[in-house]
């Protein structure tokens, strides 16, 4: 079992300042796994929800079934909608909003039919045509893809029938492209349902209400998936030495993982295949690392020009056998019963003598995948095609194979998909066909299981350290922590032990490259996970986005009501309820979160800089303040990364405009030595202007020191500010803003409050003390044992860049 490395200056007591990336390094970071199933949950709707933001927008309706798509179409233009058709060439029309795909819905499934590529290949070209206009938009919701799936409505849960579950490769479709067009909704709706009234009612119900990108409905009611973490399960298959397991795409990789972990704990025969020949008869099979890398040299120096590819795509054949060879190798001196057959799951003939060869398994585990991990608009249609069909008819030719034969059907006691949280929750940039490919097959094995009757599961994972070709671990890690791999096997061995039938997932922690409009979706996956409460903190800062452009801008809207929590009644402006300012700070800081560098590196906010607050704008109107905060991202001189946030009213009156600075490293607020008291305790003069009421923020008490001057701070928790099932992280020391407003807003009846400078140090918001420079314009911040933990520079009213003497 692995932890996190604490970060200098933190302890597990003080954890870390908000920051772009998690303090875990791009390898070696590993934790243990959470395991998690998926149910369907009823979502209710607003009370006042209609179903007119389709009317005047101009769709692209697609679809297999084009009686079908007419006849939604119908409907949907019955309503406002302006329908549009796809051009000859498969490209989507001019100034159309919006493609809503029907896919493969008005048709059933039969194992090894392939009728559904040729509207993949559709999709594919509708979503290339549009993909450089959409990816340089920045406005959220200008621009969708909602694809309909035909589940059941309850997303293939639930205990429905799945008419369809070949429409499951579109829903991890549209889940791919959060990354690629970040500011593009994207939603998928699953239905019980497709007559063509039915169709275009959900559709006008759900377009533009992005709330979560996966919803179905079913006798109407409208539900989505959400995860619960449960023990690990019990074993109920009995395999031993007479029984074998075939695992497709096993030789490499963490299929021959799976392969050592089950002939280690069973005693079984395991049979991996892939595309490539047995390896035999290289010098290079047993060459080791070094040796295989001189002569992987010596073939790029002999290549001729022009060769170049030809040379790599053989240097990576070269690659992919020796790793074969070494895998089999090491089996073998392990004295495992582990063997390799050539054969591509996706041709028929290839299975049939693959199954004449070994014979029928007891386990069938689908692992073999492809990942051609470029942008999807770099990928053909026939690119797309291909890395589906991997998944989907690999799994179907296996199992027509044996289903057509009694002998082998007889002995299938489980067939376990091997999944990715791609298909969950779409991949990283580069994933998108991966993840159709993998939503497709986790879909593909309820249907297994339902309609055929085979034992049918599918296990999800993220990246495993160390182990694989699929992703670069530099780049995974910004997404996800990484699974160690002797974990992973031992949960895997046990969950296929097990004859589980559903879909699960083993989840570490979340990395920082999620997009705002996917974080819904994400928490319905965290809940108990160590994750939760970072995000749902970020959740509950984030709002309405309203615009999004990775790496450089974010526009986001708050509506604040004064009756929802304690800090809103609280404190006032010249007497009337206003929001604290330090809970505006936390919602520009906020904003930082979103706005982070490429490719997303570990990033601590060290310092907030020109902060710029007008009082009489944090009044509330009608019971409500709405906040429009808007952050751009730059990177600075001195290489660390700013982040301008502007938080505004609704009527555009400015209410507060910081800079948040950004590091590699947590900043370090110089020490301050303890000063002898020379004054006598007493209460802080209240503002004329600006004043707390003293249930949240209490107030504080002061006294002189040699050194200058000293408050202590009454502790403010996150529960005392907010009503809320959670408590929501904060950055700053809300007692510590608060109190520095009312010394500077002592006597003063200005409206504009200015800090030049706050740096905040692992530990803030423990500060239960301010100490002042002896000319006041600096406080130090520090915690019951003396840690400097916070420093705030030249705070006052008016442009005065100096705090008042408190007497």
């Amino acid at each position: 079992m692995t932890v996190q490395t604490l970060l200098p200056g933190s302890t597990p007591d003080t954890p870390a300042v908000r920051h772009h990336q998690v303090a875990w390094q791009p390898e070696g970071f590993t934790r243990p796994l959470d395991r998690l199933v998926y149910s369907p949950h009823p979502v209710s709707l607003p009370a006042d929800a209609d179903a007119t933001w389709l009317v005047g927008r101009a769709v692209c309706l697609l679809g297999a079934d084009t009686a079908l798509v007419d006849q939604v179409g119908g409907e949907l233009t019955k309503a406002g909608v302006v329908v549009r058709r796809p051009e000859t060439d498969g490209s989507t029309p001019d100034g159309v909003d919006g493609i809503v795909d029907l896919n493969v819905l008005g048709s059933g499934y039969a194992l090894t039919e392939q009728s559904w590529q040729e509207p993949m290949r559709q999709s594919a070209r509708a979503l290339h045509s549009v993909y450089d206009r959409w990816v340089g938009e920045a406005r959220f919701g200008r621009h969708f893809y909602v694809t309909v799936t035909h589940l059941g409505g309850r997303m293939g849960y639930g205990g429905t029938r799945i008419p369809q579950p070949l429409s499951g490769a579109w829903a991890g479709l549209c889940k791919g492209l959060q990354y690629e067009l970040p500011a593009t909704a994207q939603k998928v709706v699953d239905v019980d349902d497709i007559t063509p009234d039915r169709i275009a009612r959900v559709l006008l119900l759900e377009c533009g209400r992005w709330d979560l990108s996966e919803i179905g409905h079913l006798a109407g009611e409208r539900t989505t998936l959400m995860s619960a973490k449960i023990p690990n399960p019990e074993p109920t298959l009995d395999l031993g030495p007479s029984d074998t397991v075939v695992i497709t795409g096993g030789g490499r990789g963490i299929g021959f993982v799976a392969a050592e972990g089950l002939a280690a704990a069973t005693g079984c025969r395991v049979v991996v295949t892939g595309r490539e020949q047995p390896p035999a008869g290289h010098v290079w099979l047993d060459h080791d690392d070094e040796e295989f890398a001189a002569w992987r040299w010596r073939e790029l120096q002999a290549t001729e020009p022009g060769q170049l590819r030809e040379t790599r795509l053989r240097i990576e054949r070269a690659t992919n056998a020796r790793t074969i060879h070494q895998n089999l190798k090491s089996g073998r001196a392990k004295g495992l019963r582990i063997d390799y057959v050539p054969c591509d799951c996706t041709d028929p003939a290839q299975v049939r003598e693959l199954f004449d060869r070994v014979g029928g398994p007891t386990v069938l585990m689908h692992n073999a995948g492809i990942d051609n991990a470029v942008r999807f608009n770099q990928q053909s249609p026939d690119t797309v095609v291909r890395v589906v069909s991997v998944k989907i008819d690999g799994l179907a030719t296996m199992l027509a194979e044996i289903r057509r034969r009694p002998d082998l059907a007889a002995k299938l006691k489980l067939v376990s998909g091997v999944g990715s949280l791609s298909g969950r929750l779409g991949g990283m940039i580069g994933q998108v066909s991966y993840a159709a490919a993998n939503d497709g097959l986790t879909r593909l094995n309820c249907w297994v299981r339902d309609e055929l009757g085979i034992p049918a599961q599918t296990v999800l994972w993220h990246t495993w350290e160390g182990v694989g070709s699929i992703v670069r671990p530099h780049s995974a890690v910004r997404y996800t922590s990484t699974i160690e791999p002797s974990d992973g096997m031992a949960h895997w061995v046990r969950e296929v032990l097990s004859g589980t039938q559903t879909e699960v997932l083993f989840m570490g922690r979340f990395g920082s490259a999620i997009v705002p409009h996917q974080l819904r979706n994400r928490l319905l996956l965290m809940y108990g996970n160590a994750d939760y409460t970072r995000w749902t903190s970020a959740d509950f800062h984030l709002g309405e986005l309203t615009r999004y452009q990775l790496h450089r801008e974010i526009e986001c809207v708050n509506v604040l009501r004064r009756a929802d929590h304690p800090c809103f009644a609280d404190v006032t402006v010249g007497g009337r309820p206003a929001v604290p300012a330090s809970v505006v700070l936390e919602h520009a800081i906020s904003v930082g979160d979103w706005v982070g560098p490429y490719p997303w590196p570990r990033q601590h906010l060290q310092e907030i800089t020109d902060i710029d607050i007008r009082i009489d704008a944090l009044v509330f109107t009608e019971d409500e303040l709405h906040l429009v905060k808007r952050g751009h991202g730059t990177p600075l001189p001195d290489g660390r990364w700013q982040v301008t946030v502007e938080v505004d009213r609704r009527d555009g009156t400015r209410v507060a405009s910081v800079n948040l600075v950004y590091g590699e490293s947590p900043a370090v607020v110089p020490a301050v030595d303890a000063a002898d008291v020379t004054g006598e305790d007493q209460p802080l003069s209240a503002g004329q202007r600006y004043r707390s009421n003293g249930l949240v923020f209490r107030v504080p008490r002061w006294r002189k020191t040699t050194g200058g001057q000293e408050i202590a701070l009454p502790a403010v928790t996150p529960t005392d500010l907010w009503m809320l099932p959670f408590e929501p992280e904060i950055t700053l020391p809300s007692g510590v803003v608060e109190a520095l407003l009312a010394v500077a807003s002592a006597n003063n009846d200005d409206m504009r409050v200015t800090i030049s400078r706050i740096v905040v140090a692992p530990g803030s918001t423990k500060a239960v003390r301010l100490l002042s420079t002896q000319d006041g314009g600096a406080w130090t911040g520090v915690t019951e044992s003396g840690m400097s933990v916070v420093r705030i520079e030249h705070c006052g009213f008016g442009g005065l860049r100096r705090t008042p003497d408190l007497n």
